[in-house]
């Protein structure tokens, strides 16, 4: 598909991320890459993608694919409860000594969320503040995507952005790596529904 070979020519040239650089990738429309191509092993490796098997079981549900939705509500069964696992060993070894993490729900809003959108690769060559204008137009984009696809990947920006608004300290920034694709194709898709957009708009007029 053109959009997503020009998505991929976009971000490519982002300065590469100091951290997290094994964070999930949407060159197979979304996760599935960071596992080889099991999308449903993501969240074992990281909990940042149980939002995308959560989405991809919902859509199941609804279109009535029974097999899919069940594979991915097993999957996050598993990954829940791995991660139940983990922080139930984590808090067994805790001491009276030890530092407390601040907590994830910092309330950052809109500021937040744009700064998560810094892996675009114009970032670096216009600013930060082209966050601005990105952000806005890869949601215009994703949005006039109708297919399938299209819209699974909406939702999924939608919900992971606005969770952002809620969840995420300022060092958390690194969590746009997650959305940084999604962004890429959504701008990559922003002329043709922009487009669309005035279209209807004239012929409403």
């Amino acid at each position: 598909m053109p959009a997503l070979a020009l998505a991929d020519a976009a971000l490519a040239g982002a300065p590469p991320p100091p951290q997290e650089t094994g964070a999930p990738k949407l060159s197979t429309v979304l996760v599935g890459s960071v596992t080889g191509g099991s999308e449903e092993l993501a969240g074992l490796i990281r909990e940042l993608a149980m939002p995308y098997l959560l989405v991809m079981a919902l859509f199941a549900l609804i279109e009535r694919r029974r097999g899919e939705a069940i594979a991915f509500a097993l999957a996050l069964a598993v990954d829940a409860a791995a991660l139940a696992l983990h922080a139930h060993a984590a808090i067994a070894l805790e001491t009276a000594r030890d530092l407390v993490s601040p907590s994830w729900v910092a309330l950052g809003g809109w500021a937040f969320a744009l700064r998560t959108a810094q892996w675009n690769a114009m970032v670096p060559v216009l600013g930060p503040w082209v966050t601005a204008v990105i952000v806005p137009l890869a949601l215009v984009g994703t949005a006039g995507w109708r297919t399938r696809e299209g819209l699974r990947l909406t939702v999924l920006l939608v919900g992971c952005l606005g969770g952002f608004l809620i969840v995420g300290r300022p060092d958390n920034y690194y969590w746009g790596l997650m959305t940084a694709p999604m962004i890429g194709i959504g701008l990559a898709l922003a002329p043709s529904a922009l487009v669309q957009l005035w279209r209807r708009a004239v012929s409403r007029g």
